[in-house]
């Protein structure tokens, strides 16, 4: 067995560590980047990019094969539908995860990191005296193992994390943290997706589609598109995910080829892949220990309860991670409090915008009547419309004023609805 020393190792080569790679080599760093799989590899995600993605990190604008200009909201009953346009700014960008990882990585790579692929961490051990991290490392193509050692680990190996699981200050996740998505590319050819979703390439988002808690989607690409489904592991003492859901996702399929919106057949079922995202309060978010920091999916803070977005915030989450890192090769501080620096960082940023749309999901994504009236309002309402189209631009500042010009706006929707001006209203029986 050999060993080996780097000054930081960052375990897990999606977007935040990439992010985080690339920003500490350009500092200097001497960067180790490790990931299990092979690139470009699979990954199950829509990979649907929202406009401040773009514009924070336009480094992932080569990778960015079209852009959407609309949007449309179905109601949990299909009774009720809205759409949002946008000619100023594009709603979402498409990618694929495999061409926007391995573009990551590999500007990583060019920028001074040591990029290694197929290698499997398998443990990670701290020294004393704070002194650093040890990793156990296998080649997975010969079977060799080795160890690295390190100043700091930097944990950006997804929801099933090794740095995690292995680090004493970092507690495991229970089913009430995880959401739980499905996901299906299905290959279409660039006319057909225009026929069907128009110029604009409108993306649909079905609200509590077949009782489903959380939303179904359509997020059309250059030449495909992506379906999919995405609600809690676990809710209310029931149990969404498994076969459950896997029978939700294929009713969905068959609504959406009776609908016109996939062409029949073309959706092979079988091929669905599913996976497990982490959605946890802020407030229980720990995202620092010894000698450790995590970003990604690994830190479960940064995804959007709401949306399930999290290649933004994890790109957001690596960055900071590379800041604090690199201040911490400067100065030679590891200590726990010289690592607080990263929680401060993206709390100071994050902490509101997460936190909303946290509220958001359990007032309404979790509640089948108020999507239900989400989406009826929005028929009648431009606000609404406006308002739903900030959760996938990130134009407005979503803060503390945003949010009271919204509260009154809904105090001032209430009353139309009460005298009848916003359609029929739902009835509590029907949503018991």
């Amino acid at each position: 067995m050999t060993a080996e020393t780097h000054d930081i190792c960052i375990v897990g080569a999606g977007p935040a560590g990439s992010i985080a790679a690339e920003r500490l080599a350009r500092a200097g760093a001497r960067v180790l980047l490790l990931d299990s799989q092979r690139f470009p590899r699979y990954k199950c995600c829509a990979a649907g990019v929202l406009w401040h993605d773009v514009e924070d990190f336009p480094e992932i604008k080569p990778v960015i094969e079209t852009y959407n200009h609309a949007m449309a909201f179905h109601s949990p009953s299909l009774k009720h539908e809205f759409s949002i346009r946008s000619d100023d700014h594009y709603l979402l960008g498409q990618t694929y995860r495999a061409q926007l990882d391995d573009h990551l990585a590999r500007l990583a790579e060019k920028a001074g990191a040591e990029f290694r692929q197929g290698q499997l961490v398998t443990g990670v051990e701290l020294l004393g005296d704070r002194r650093g991290a040890v990793l156990a490392v296998k080649d997975k193509a010969s079977g060799n193992t080795y160890d690295v050692t390190s100043r700091l680990v930097i944990g950006a190996d997804g929801v099933k994390s090794i740095v995690r699981k292995s680090h004493p200050d970092f507690a495991p996740w229970s089913k009430a943290d995880l959401l739980i998505a499905s996901e299906l590319d299905v290959p279409m050819g660039e006319q057909r997706v225009l026929d069907i979703y128009g110029k604009d390439r409108t993306t649909h988002i079905f609200m509590y589609f077949d009782n489903l808690p959380g939303y179904a989607w359509i997020f059309t690409k250059k030449t495909s598109v992506s379906i999919g489904m995405g609600t809690m592991l676990e809710f209310e003492g029931k149990a969404y995910g498994g076969r459950a859901l896997a029978d939700k996702f294929k009713a969905f399929v068959v609504y959406l080829e009776q609908k016109g919106l996939l062409p029949a057949r073309v959706a092979d079922t079988s091929k669905t892949s599913y996976a497990l995202i982490p959605s946890v309060s802020l407030k229980d978010s720990v995202t620092h220990g010894r000698n450790s920091l995590l970003a990604g999916d690994a830190a479960g803070a940064f995804v959007s309860a709401l949306s399930g977005e999290g290649i933004y915030y994890s790109m957001l989450s690596g960055k900071y991670a590379a800041r604090v890192a690199s201040d911490a090769l400067a100065t030679g501080d590891f200590s726990p409090q010289a690592l607080a620096e990263y929680p401060r960082l993206w709390r100071a940023r994050l902490e509101k915008e997460l936190n909303y749309q946290y509220f958001a999901k359990r007032y309404m994504l979790e509640v089948k009547r108020r999507c239900e009236k989400a989406v009826r309002w929005g028929q009648h309402d431009e606000t609404i419309r406006n308002v739903m189209s900030v959760f996938f631009t990130g134009i407005w500042k979503i803060d503390r004023k945003f949010m009271t010009r919204l509260y009154g706006h809904y105090v001032r929707l209430k009353v139309k609805d009460l005298l009848g001006m916003l359609g029929e209203r739902e009835r509590k029986k029907d949503y018991a």
